[in-house]
């Protein structure tokens, strides 16, 4: 299976964000790219990756990024900072920011 720097799977419905020198909505709109490019190619394949394409899809839609970016200026990109994506019974997309490693 292939690598996309930016990002740790942790299950179907969960995913971990690796934010280094961008910020958070623009490192989930490159590993969704990067997943979504690979999944089409074959190089990534299964529910698991397919969950986790469409947990950052509903992530990227329902998430106000201005207002994150306001109240947690950690994740504007100015340092390194890690995010848990999951996804709930009823499909919502959530997010929490991880102590550092």
């Amino acid at each position: 299976m292939e690598q996309v720097d930016g990002f740790r799977l942790l299950g179907r419905d969960e995913v971990e964000l690796l934010l280094d020198a961008h910020c958070i909505e623009t490192t989930a709109k490159h590993v969704h790219s990067r997943l979504v490019g690979a999944y089409l190619e074959g190089r990534m394949e299964g529910s698991e990756i397919e969950g986790a394409i469409e947990l950052l899809r509903a992530f990227l839609e329902g998430t106000d990024f201005r207002a994150v970016r306001a109240s947690h200026p950690e994740l504007a990109g100015s340092q390194r900072a890690r995010v848990r994506l999951w996804r709930d019974r009823d499909g919502a997309a959530h997010w929490e920011q991880l102590p550092p490693d």
